[in-house]
């Protein structure tokens, strides 16, 4: 049930997202990016950040989000399409761990309950946050979990 859901909303962005191809205010910059470049570095970027999530759980946000930014992505462009992306990586990477057991359900359960309740909290902040801020904000969080992992790391 919960597949299917994922899976209907997952559709449903994937079909606004086409619709809102044809908007020249619907991509970063304010103009339609059939660019072939951008999406050649999309699709590499989207290759090696599968295999780092797949195998190791990084990466979803920590290396979409400047990837994103690079590509020329708004701040909150970047926070809506990293969140799609990871959610795409995030399910298929949960159905291959569950399947072989390498899930502990409760805690996952748990933390994804308490997820829910911050994702509602945080998208409504973010909207409302300028663009540069969130950036910066955003670039604050991940030198942070950076710090946070190196001092970890050295222990």
């Amino acid at each position: 049930l919960i597949l299917f859901v994922v899976f209907v909303a997952t559709a449903a962005m994937a079909v606004n997202t086409l619709k809102r191809t044809e908007d020249p205010d619907s991509t970063p910059g304010g103009r339609i990016s059939n660019c072939w470049k951008r999406n050649v570095i999309g699709l590499v970027f989207g290759i090696l950040f599968g295999c780092l999530v797949g195998a190791t759980s990084v990466g979803g946000g920590i290396l979409l989000v400047p990837a994103l930014i690079l590509l020329g992505f708004s701040s909150h462009r970047t926070v809506g399409s990293a969140i799609f992306i990871t959610m795409t990586l995030t399910c298929i990477t949960a159905l291959v761990y569950g399947v072989k057991g390498e899930v502990d359900r409760v805690t996952a359960i748990t933390m994804a309950i308490g997820s829910l309740i911050g994702v509602f909290f945080g998208c409504r902040c973010s909207m409302g946050i300028p663009d540069k801020i969130l950036k910066q904000l955003m670039l604050v969080i991940i030198f942070g979990i950076a710090i946070a992992m190196l001092i970890t790391r050295a222990k």
